[in-house]
């Protein structure tokens, strides 16, 4: 056996039990080795280079060769670039090896279940982020180098009165949040409280007004859903404040004022994710 062939196939065990370690602890850091996956995104053309022909089952052609052992060393090259992240600076030296090995194969060797196939695939699993678009076998389609537009989405989003509507109850439920908030210091029974109960009241009512019908579960923009839901859930803890009465704790209003104060907040969250 050659010098060479024996070098490859020792780097090769070296990293074969780091990646054994790394997927049993569950860990980005293990030894002297740390360091996160690689986004497979970054590197999809090469990947994809590799897996359109180490997942064929057919025979190492020559300028398959070439290709998948040059597209590995420069791929391998840049994972060992961040010195900071040595467990992908170690697979990435790796790569580079599997790229003098497959260099080093003869032309006409099967690639069904190759060594090139199983170190590739270990390598692969271990140095990057799972990515939907990996090959593990010839059954899988050779996927585009480059990523595709995405999808058109199939849910309207939220229309003008709509939108309109969500806004102004959650300016009106901040104001009234604001006002709970300086009401707190009045007791149940003072002239303060009645009127603060009086305006949260009637402000209350235009709210629901505002939000309008519940939106349907499908076919509309989810976080048109999402704050819908929660500012309707801000009202509801909001009227239940009101009606509180004496011999109600103030910890049962600073409960409510908080859990309106939650809602509110996640209501604004979604509305700055709306289309």
């Amino acid at each position: 056996m050659r010098l060479s062939t024996l070098m490859t196939g020792a780097a090769i065990a070296v990293v074969t039990g780091l990646v054994v370690l790394s997927q049993a602890s569950g860990k980005t850091r293990i030894g002297n080795f740390e360091g996160d996956p690689l986004n497979p995104e970054v590197y999809r053309a090469q990947i994809v280079a590799v897996d359109a022909v180490l997942f064929e089952d057919g025979q190492l052609a020559e300028g398959d060769r070439e290709d998948v052992a040059n597209t590995l060393v420069v791929m391998g090259r840049f994972a060992a670039a961040d010195t900071t992240n040595t467990i992908a600076r170690t697979l990435g030296q790796n790569m580079r090896t599997l790229g003098a090995m497959v260099k080093h194969t003869r032309v006409g060797t099967p690639l069904l279940n190759s060594r090139l196939r199983r170190e590739w695939l270990r390598i692969r699993g271990s140095l990057f982020d799972d990515a939907w678009w990996f090959r593990r076998s010839s059954a899988d389609p050779i996927m585009p180098d480059v990523a595709g537009p995405p999808a058109p989405s199939t849910l309207r989003p939220a229309n003008a009165d709509e939108r309109a509507g969500l806004d102004q109850a959650l300016f009106s439920l901040g104001y009234l949040l604001n006002y709970a908030k300086r009401d707190l210091a009045n007791d149940y029974d003072t002239d303060p409280h009645r009127q603060f109960v009086i305006d949260a009241e009637s402000e209350l009512a235009l709210d629901v007004e505002r939000l309008g019908p519940v939106p349907p579960r499908f076919g509309i923009d989810l976080y048109y859903q999402d704050g819908y839901n929660a500012a309707a859930e801000a009202i509801r803890n909001m009227r239940t404040l009101v009606g509180l009465g004496t011999g109600a704790p103030t910890s049962s209003r600073e409960y409510l004022i908080n859990e309106v104060e939650e809602h509110l907040g996640q209501a604004r969250e979604a509305v700055g994710r709306m289309r």
